[in-house]
């Protein structure tokens, strides 16, 4: 019998580069191995077996061959360039760094080390460098990781379209990674607020790699804002398939689930949520609906904060020196300078400040959606600027050259946030209002405006800003707010019963919770006359909501629908009800303020939390205590009294009725004048070198 021929060491080796070449690194390696002992002391070799360790992320052993090539040949660059590619594998830095650094000196320009360089440089942070090395390399030659890299550079520091046009270039040149490329490209479009954009990109980098969590969260995140419910959904659920103790997919997908209506597993998924909050993780808008616990959002703001702040935060900004000039700058620092509740708010304010004393401009970052109001409020500034395409590190640097005094930050942390300005300390005094209620937990925020109702005596230790306390209420209201037109619908024009009494709650859905719907769903029993209208955003959140109804022993077609209409007709509609329920713990604000201005009475349940206090405040402004409640029973107990006896809810109406006209809640000239007194305050504290501390606006009938 004859034996088998082995093959020689040049055949064996010939088939380990042929194996390499397929991509079958292992079978390679085995190979290579068998050739070791007998070429210990060739530098090509041993560099040979590193790539194919590299190749299979055995950097480890990868780094221990090449540091033996690198004794044996010091002066090849190709040893100092293979050696610094894997310590760049084990995320060693700073030491690829010095070795590509000696291989570029040995032989200068090439590539694919200025590549790598430039990688290495850009995980120390030293961006401007990283910047340099790579534009060399593709000044060289078309280079896609370079390319590639250099976006990653340019996303680094907020330059979000030079970015974008680095990652095509890159998949241009065929950039042998294409799902990555992709990912980076709709997170920048992500950055510049081009949802639609980023939608393509992220799918299509999806289609490459299906289950990759991150580009799950980028592309739920773009759904979201576009009001895709149900796609977020999707995305979020796949996104955790991936990553189950993801928090932030799994906040996102409590949100949207509520948003829809969808209450399946919401306790399950509640707790999972609170259990991650001290990670950081949370955005503290998931926990002003998800528990009415002061402390927990407060903890939950403060992590969140620290997070944002270690990602965003370059450096601090130069402090200015305290001095006080002929006027206060004022900065407003907003998305929502357009058709939005913040503005129908506010837009009285930014008008009636005294110009003697205050100098007004405007940050925004939000859309020019052509809009009366808008077009209102950007008149209304000294100065309104359009920062829209400025990422927070920017925005801090323009807030910061405008030598804003104040800036008041009206958005927090809600949609399209970019709080993350204030970090750098754009400003010496920065103040959280309006559109966040509740502590942003942040120590770059001094002053958080609110009131003694929802902020009552000894809840001052949720907050850690200073709070401002006002007089009447913390809500700042518009005296020339549009009404509703003169001819208003009908109830049987509008789908409701002419009958019935009407109980309606226009809050958004996600504000709805089982316990609170339970509540409902037990008035309407008590109250057989009576039906519930509310708005839904999907023809799906509608049915279930109509399911719920069922499951709860109620009629489904009591339940009726609003659709999403103008904002003259949507105060027209609210007149036609009878009783406005409020929601827990998450009350309306600018809905609730929308419904009394209308003469519907609001029907509220307070609880600990600013956010479950908003609507006691604007009642409790009004003087109509009566209609605040503290606990579910008495918030059932009354509004089924309100809903069966005429003799009860007419006079309820009347006194609505009365007091409208001459209400401070919503004299817009009264609040201008107590919150220009807090800025003045805030002003004398910091020319006078002292600590930000509380400050308690005292009543002026000066209007």
């Amino acid at each position: 019998m004859s034996r088998p021929v082995r093959n020689s060491p040049q055949q064996t080796l010939q088939l380990a580069l042929e194996l390499y070449q397929k991509g079958e690194f292992s079978k390679a390696e085995k190979l290579a191995r068998g050739l070791l002992p007998g070429n210990r002391s060739n530098p090509s070799f041993l560099q040979f077996v590193a790539a194919l360790c590299s190749a299979q992320s055995k950097f480890k052993d990868a780094v221990a061959l090449c540091q033996q090539a690198v004794k044996l040949a010091p002066q090849s660059s190709e040893a100092h360039y293979n050696l610094g590619a894997a310590l760049l594998g084990l995320e060693r830095h700073a030491e690829a760094l010095s070795s590509l650094q000696t291989s570029n000196a040995l032989q200068s320009g090439q590539p694919d080390t200025l590549n790598n360089m430039g990688l290495a440089l850009f995980y120390l942070d030293r961006l401007s460098e990283a910047e340099a090395a790579l534009r060399q390399a593709v000044a060289r030659t078309p280079h896609a990781q370079a390319h590639h890299n250099l976006g990653l550079v340019h996303q680094k520091r907020e330059r979000y379209q030079e970015a974008i046009a680095s990652f095509e270039t890159a998949l241009k040149l065929g950039h042998p990674d294409p799902a990555v490329v992709l990912h980076d490209v709709g997170h920048s479009l992500l950055a510049l607020d081009r949802e639609a954009d980023a939608v393509k990109y992220l799918e299509a980098s999806l289609r490459h790699r299906p289950r990759h969590a991150e580009t799950l969260m980028r592309l739920a995140d773009a759904y979201r804002i576009l009001g895709r419910i149900d796609d977020t959904a999707r995305c979020c659920e796949a996104g955790l398939a991936v990553e189950p103790s993801n928090m932030v997919m799994g906040a996102l997908l409590l949100h949207v689930r509520r948003q829809g209506a969808d209450w399946h597993d919401l306790d399950k998924l509640s707790r999972k949520v609170i259990r991650a909050v001290p990670d950081g993780t949370v955005s503290p808008f998931s926990a002003l609906y998800m528990v009415d616990d002061p402390a927990l959002q407060q903890t939950c703001a403060g992590r969140y904060s620290s997070k944002v702040a270690a990602t965003h935060v370059v450096a601090p900004l130069p402090r200015r020196a305290p001095v006080r000039r002929n006027k206060i700058r004022v900065g407003y620092l907003s998305p929502d300078f357009n058709q939005h509740a913040v503005s129908r708010l506010t837009a009285g304010l930014f008008e009636q400040h005294d110009r003697s004393r205050f100098e007004i401009l405007a940050f925004s970052y939000g859309r020019d959606d052509q809009s009366s109001l808008g077009r209102r409020v950007a008149k209304a500034f000294d100065r309104f600027l359009d920062v829209s395409d400025q990422p927070p590190m920017k925005l801090a640097e323009s807030i910061h050259a405008h030598e804003v005094d104040i800036v008041v930050d009206l958005a927090g942390f809600t949609l399209r946030s970019r709080s993350a300005a204030l970090a750098r300390r754009p400003a010496p005094i920065q103040v959280n209002y309006l559109g966040y209620p509740g502590t942003m937990g942040s120590s770059w925020i001094d002053y958080i405006i609110v009131d003694r109702f929802v902020v009552p005596e000894g809840h001052e230790q949720y907050l850690t800003e200073k709070p401002v306390y006002m007089p009447d209420c913390f809500q700042v209201s518009d005296s020339n707010r549009q009404s509703a037109p003169i001819v208003r619908p009908t109830r049987t024009q509008c789908g409701l019963p002419e009958q019935a009494f009407v109980l309606c709650c226009f809050n958004n859905t996600y504000k709805l919770n089982p316990p609170l719907f339970d509540s409902w769903m037990r008035i309407l029993k008590a109250a057989p006359h009576s039906v519930l209208w509310l708005v839904a955003d999907t023809e799906e959140a509608k049915g279930r909501l109509r399911r719920e109804a069922q499951g709860r022993g109620v009629d489904p077609d009591r339940i009726l629908f609003t659709a999403r209409v103008s904002h003259a007709e949507y105060l027209a509609r609210m007149s036609l009800a009878d009783l406005f329920l409020d929601t827990w713990p998450y009350n309306a604000g600018t809905t609730a303020s929308d419904a009394l201005r209308s003469n519907l009475p609001v029907l509220t349940c307070a609880g600990r939390s600013f956010v479950a206090r908003m609507a006691g405040s604007l009642l409790q402004a009004l003087g109509m205590p009566e209609l605040i409640t503290a606990s579910a029973n008495d918030y059932e107990s009354l509004a089924v009294k309100l809903a069966t006896d005429p003799a009860a809810c007419g006079p309820i109406r009347s006194k609505l009725a009365e007091r409208l006209p001459s209400a401070q809640l919503f004299d817009t000239a009264r609040f201008c004048r107590h919150i220009e007194t807090a800025y003045e305050t805030m002003m004398q504290i910091w020319v006078g070198g002292e600590q930000p501390r509380h400050i308690d606006v005292q009543t002026t009938h000066q209007t």
